[in-house]
């Protein structure tokens, strides 16, 4: 059964727990990652992931994607990344 481990601030975890659940992902394969930061998060998951060769989803926003990238990496996860919340300007057509 492959597991899924969400991270992120408490709020925020407790919609994508709905949402995974409203999709039909079962309770059993969702586990919230230990720590207080990005740092610490990448950590717990290194220890729990990196040791059977899973692949990690990473979920967070575009402009905090390449730090979290280099931290997943140094703890040696295989790494899948899922940008989000691109933020953008609006376009001057003239």
């Amino acid at each position: 059964m492959r597991r899924r481990y969400l991270r992120g601030a408490r709020s925020s975890v407790w919609i994508l727990l709905a949402i995974f659940r409203g999709r039909g992902v079962s309770s059993e394969v969702l586990e919230l990652a230990g720590g207080c930061n990005t740092h610490e998060e990448m950590g717990d998951l290194a220890k729990r992931c990196a040791p059977s060769g899973q692949r990690v989803g990473l979920l967070t926003s575009a402009w905090h994607l390449p730090r979290a990238q280099q931290l997943v990496k140094k703890n040696g996860l295989d790494l899948i990344p899922l940008p989000s919340d691109f933020v953008t300007e609006p376009c001057d057509p003239n």
